[in-house]
């Protein structure tokens, strides 16, 4: 059901390029939300963005490594210049592969937790300065259901 308030706010979606991020840019697409759609892939975000605007949607990118503390930054930097407001933050950038436990690469270990872990902090403390500022906002976070329990057995994600 549409909110006439929804149309004025601003939402910014990490991953919103795809995936489980993509159908909730659509979503909020349909309640008439101002929408920027982040995602380290540039080609992806730009087809996602095209695509929203297909249906109507009031739609922008911006290339975010949510890993990268500097690409956070230099992303809310450009939703400040281009919106002015950051409404709604809905943190779904994330990875997984899965390896056997005993042969999990530390560095795609740490790769993890820097997306799936960091980058939600790092959005949620920029979008968060806006929010507090501004006097109102919501940060959403999802995760996986990897996190509840195992993928496989003898294995990691």
């Amino acid at each position: 059901m549409q909110n006439a308030s929804s149309k004025s706010r601003v939402a910014l979606i990490t991953g919103g390029a795809s995936g489980l991020g993509a159908a909730i840019a659509q979503r909020f697409a349909r309640d008439g939300m101002i929408l920027v759609i982040a995602d380290i892939d540039e080609q992806a975000c730009q087809r996602a963005t095209a695509e929203l605007a297909k249906v109507g949607a009031e739609v922008s990118a911006v290339v975010m490594d949510v890993s990268s503390s500097q690409s956070v930054s230099r992303g809310f930097a450009e939703l400040q210049q281009s919106r002015d407001r950051c409404d709604v933050l809905v943190n779904c950038a994330g990875i997984a592969k899965t390896y056997p436990f005993l042969d999990y690469p530390l560095d795609h270990w740490k790769k993890t937790l820097d997306v799936n872990v960091s980058g939600a902090l790092l959005c949620s403390q920029q979008a968060a300065r806006m929010m507090v500022s501004q006097g109102w906002g919501r940060i959403i976070n999802i995760a996986s259901v990897a996190g509840m329990r195992a993928v496989g057995v003898g294995r990691t994600a």
